[in-house]
């Protein structure tokens, strides 16, 4: 029988990391509000020295890796803490729920990692596998436990991965708009949508912290049940 792993560490590791990479993003935004009001002064022909453009040039360079750099990092510990949570519903279910968890839950645990990166199949199983989370889990807690009042999640859900498609989406069109184009124009449009999502980064980001630290009190009462139960055995 599988048991249950730690998981809070890594879902306060988790939620550090979307801070910061919310800092990054209105950081860089901030940034592309300056260059975009740089290249619209070049559009209207007003003369701006050299220096002044590289700097600009520089100083987008290094916070667009800078945000790449810490995006990719709180990548690996969200998708970390998202595949334990599924293990753990595994484990729960098995101890606590149901006898078989491969047979009642939908995916086997290596889909809340490998989800992510499959062409296509990344645009909803996470989201199903998500879904699946506070939906069994508070499944089980009902079947256990009647101090736990559990809460309708599945529209916050919705507007949680409606934004993260949507600012993926919208974010390779800003990438392919500039990649060797030289036209001013076309930068001031990139620019634009990029200040889009960087202010669309805000309710996505606390809408997935909130996902996080609702679970974690999913997960937290799910653990004190399995210890009741394995006790009384």
């Amino acid at each position: 029988m599988k048991h249950p792993s730690p998981n809070e560490q890594r879902a306060k590791t988790a939620v550090l990391l979307i801070w910061i990479v919310l800092g990054t993003e209105l950081i860089l935004g901030i940034s592309t509000y300056f260059e975009y009001q740089l290249l619209s002064q070049l559009q209207q022909g007003v003369s701006i020295p050299d220096e002044v453009i590289d700097a600009n040039d520089y100083r987008q360079i290094v916070l667009t890796f800078l945000n790449i750099f810490v995006f990719i990092i709180s990548g690996v510990t969200f998708i970390r803490w998202f595949r334990r949570a599924y293990a753990n519903l595994h484990a729960f279910s098995q101890s606590i729920g149901y006898q078989n968890s491969s047979n009642y839950l939908d995916f086997s645990e290596g889909w809340a990692a490998w989800g992510w990166f499959i062409p296509f199949i990344n645009l909803v199983r996470p989201f199903q596998i998500m879904k699946e989370l506070y939906e069994e889990g508070n499944e089980i807690i009902k079947r256990k436990s009647n101090d736990f009042t559990v809460q309708d999640s599945y529209g916050i859900l919705i507007l949680w991965w409606v934004l993260w498609i949507g600012t993926g989406v919208v974010s390779n069109i800003s990438a392919r708009l500039v990649m060797g184009s030289e036209n001013i124009e076309t930068y001031l449009s990139a620019d634009l949508i990029d200040m889009v999502i960087a202010v669309a980064m805000i309710p996505l980001s606390i809408i997935t912290i909130k996902i996080i630290t609702d679970y974690r009190a999913v997960e937290n009462v799910l653990l004190q049940i399995y210890i009741q139960e394995d006790e009384n055995k």
